[in-house]
């Protein structure tokens, strides 16, 4: 477990060098630096050891791996934006977009883009096969009568400046409007940010007639103690929340030293804990040998009157990553959620 932690810590110290080189060169804003420095390590946990960054002009593969006496070593490649610059034109994209379409690929690798007719743009990049894929996504039929769009963003910055007057800066604020604005549109009008000791939760619902109303209200929380438990260290637990705060997925090494991810559901205000198949480090589960069933023993008939109404004993079930002991399994239940740290049980 300790050896897995100092490798997260040296994989985000190598992320926080190579930024910082950037910045020093040039090539980003002093803003950038954070987000890329957690693009970078999540990158080489979920794509094992390859990370792929966007500038203006070039775009920079970065392959990290260990050498046999434990020292991480990364290797830089770049290469020219060639295949941007034919997609404006191929596909009829405004080269306006081009920052929107880069910050976009560091951030998520996924870039989503409407071109002059209107039509949605996918653009994906796989750090892995070093691959770039670029589709058309259907947009939704226009149909006569059909009611305005609700402008999520402008409702979001609006009763975010009412709610947090003062306390953050401009360029954040507008940061948590567009991670609302996402939440409200996937959760079905649910949305939250931690706030230090606390979560503003604010809902929108839908009327008839097209508009909607949103309340706010606040709850107190425990965030910051629940992801020291699940092993991030107090140093990174601001900018973990800030990742939660503008709706993205965390990467980070759980107490048992294995990869993990973390993101925010606030339908059900709830943190959700994922282990990374495939990651480094953690191992294929290993395959019991097939054994032929035992012979069942014939009990002899008891005489007397039987006993009924005696439900039959159940081990408890412990969770894997806290032992707490877990409810009882539904008949057809598959899958439960551990109700102390959120981890996700499957039935064996």
């Amino acid at each position: 477990m300790g050896q897995m932690q100092n490798r997260s810590r040296w994989l985000r110290k190598a992320a926080a060098d190579l930024v910082a080189a950037w910045a020093k060169a040039g090539q980003m804003l002093a803003g950038q630096q954070s987000d890329l420095i957690t693009s970078l390590v999540r990158q080489w946990v979920t794509y094992e050891g390859n990370a792929t960054i966007f500038f203006a002009h070039c775009q920079v593969h970065c392959k990290a791996s260990w050498r046999p006496e434990g020292r991480l070593q990364v290797h830089q490649s770049s290469k020219p934006l060639r295949w941007l610059d034919v997609a404006f034109e191929d596909w009829k994209i405004d080269p306006a977009h081009k920052t929107n379409i880069l910050e976009q690929l560091n951030l998520a690798q996924n870039a989503e883009v409407r071109n002059r007719e209107g039509v949605p743009i996918g653009i994906r990049v796989d750090p892995q096969r070093r691959t770039i894929s670029i589709e058309p996504r259907a947009a939704e039929p226009r149909r006569r009568g059909r009611k305005k769009k609700i402008p999520y963003r402008k409702i979001a910055s609006d009763i975010l400046a009412e709610q947090l007057a003062g306390q953050y800066p401009a360029e954040m604020l507008a940061k948590f409007a567009a991670s609302v604005a996402r939440q409200w549109e996937t959760y079905d009008g649910a949305a939250g940010i931690f706030l230090p000791g606390q979560e503003l939760i604010l809902s929108l619902k839908k009327n008839e007639e097209g508009g909607c109303t949103v309340s706010a209200r606040r709850e107190p929380t425990t965030l910051e103690a629940l992801l020291q438990q699940l092993g991030v260290a107090a140093a990174e637990v601001p900018e973990v929340i800030m990742r939660l705060n503008t709706a993205q997925t965390v990467a980070f090494v759980d107490p048992h030293g294995l990869p993990c991810e973390l993101w925010h559901d606030p339908r059900v205000r709830r943190i959700h804990v994922r282990r990374l198949a495939g990651a480094p480090g953690l191992a294929p589960p290993v395959p019991r040998p097939w054994q032929p069933p035992a012979e069942k023993r014939r009990r002899p008939a008891r005489r007397g009157r039987k006993r009924r109404g005696e439900p039959p004993v159940t081990p408890p079930v412990f969770c894997p990553r806290c032992n707490a002991v877990l409810p009882l399994w539904g008949p057809r239940q598959r899958r439960q959620t551990c109700p102390a740290c959120g981890c996700e049980v499957d039935r064996s």
